[in-house]
């Protein structure tokens, strides 16, 4: 018997299986060429992290033409990010379309995976949030950030030792650098950070002023540190992953069958990338076959 072959309309059916309607929880999508892909911001492949505040930097010496509109760290994040620059960012969208084709444009002989997050509303953040800018904002810190461990964070939860841990934490060097940086943007921000803050991945939506967001109905999950050190990212909340324990892989042999078919529902290369070069491409390569 031969095996099934995947679609649109399967994959679209299968998401039926999930409890996708909530009026306390938003759904996202994010799609894998590779199901074997961890669930973690490019900044941390590959030892790139090393770098993470110099290779901002660079970006911005040489093309600050681009980032003119630019207001916030999380701002500069956002079109790095869709610039192909590893960031603390990682993508997902509302739209399972859009997810879907990241999924198979791959030409790769490796199976593909569909991530659905069920996140609830209460905790997302938009993108002038303070937390966005404390989490953001590491990115611009050098990779020996590292607050010391010793502090019981513990006392936080105490009346009594509140203040005292409170005082402590921020008065550490690496802290405040980081205040420096929060401030250079947000010159109010308050001198303040709760330690807690620094191990969230938040989900965050971008302000709606670049059209590849627009296109591509983004949202990002923004990844502070692991245990006060910028070498691990903060780990993902498994509760977040609604395919976690079922999930939607679709097999390599699918995926051109899967691209040709959201190319008639208007999902192509050039409608997810609006920029003339990406157009261009896609123009080449619908006349070169």
């Amino acid at each position: 018997m031969s095996k099934q072959q995947i679609g649109v309309a399967e994959i679209l059916k299968k998401l039926n299986e999930y409890e996708l309607i909530s009026n306390d929880h938003a759904i996202f999508f994010r799609g894998h060429s590779n199901k074997d892909y961890k669930l973690e911001p490019y900044i941390y492949r590959d030892g790139i992290i090393k770098n993470e505040h110099i290779i901002f930097k660079e970006l911005l010496l040489r093309c600050p033409q681009d980032f003119e509109h630019c207001k916030t760290t999380f701002e500069f994040l956002v079109k790095m990010q869709h610039y192909s620059l590893p960031t603390r960012l990682l993508d997902i969208t509302t739209n399972p379309l859009i997810a879907l084709y990241f999924a198979c444009q791959s030409k790769s002989k490796n199976d593909a995976e569909l991530i659905v997050f069920k996140v609830p509303k209460s905790s997302i953040k938009y993108y002038d949030s303070d937390t966005v800018s404390i989490l953001s904002n590491l990115s611009r810190i050098s990779y020996d950030f590292w607050i010391t461990p010793n502090i019981d964070t513990d006392l936080m939860f105490l009346d009594d030792g509140y203040d005292e841990m409170w005082v402590e934490f921020n008065s550490q060097y690496h802290v405040k650098k980081l205040v420096y940086e929060i401030q250079s943007e947000k010159p109010h921000f308050e001198p303040r950070i709760e330690p807690n803050v620094l191990s969230k991945v938040l989900c965050v939506k971008p302000k709606m002023d670049n059209q590849r967001v627009i296109r591509q109905d983004s949202a990002f999950f923004l990844f502070g540190i692991d245990n006060f050190k910028k070498d691990k990212p903060a780990k993902l909340n498994d509760s977040l992953i609604l395919t976690k324990n079922k999930k939607i892989i679709i097999p390599h042999s699918d995926k051109a069958r899967i691209i040709g078919q959201l190319e008639i529902l208007g999902i192509t290369e050039a409608t997810i990338f609006p920029e003339i070069e990406k157009v261009a491409s896609y123009i080449k390569q619908i006349y070169s076959k």
